[in-house]
């Protein structure tokens, strides 16, 4: 499975006339990896990977949180992946490669 892109996907006019759906999906792959990085700034305990280190130190509010959004964090990630194989799948069938969005 490949790794999710760092920033997310626009489709072109072109791509979108060809699978529209494409428009849903690059919409989820933003919400995703928002959700992600809101959730890494919200937390700082949490790494990157979604991993966390408890701290008996931290605040007590926020430790009933952290594995939940851990478990958020790996689930965008994988649903990211999962958009990401949709496009290079679909890219493939439609013979597509990937273009730049140039059009307004």
């Amino acid at each position: 499975m490949r790794r999710p892109s760092p920033s997310p996907w626009i489709p072109s006019t072109e791509q979108l006339f060809d699978a529209p759906e494409r428009a849903s999906l690059a919409a989820l792959d933003a919400t995703l990896l928002l959700a992600a990085r809101a959730l890494l700034a919200a937390h700082l305990e949490l790494r990157h990977d979604g991993r966390y280190q408890p701290d008996p130190q931290q605040d007590p509010f926020a430790a009933p949180l952290l594995p939940v959004a851990a478990e958020i964090i790996r689930g965008a990630t994988h649903l990211r992946r999962l958009v990401g194989e949709y496009r290079h799948v679909a890219d493939q069938l439609l013979a597509d490669a990937p273009q730049d969005c140039d059009d307004p």
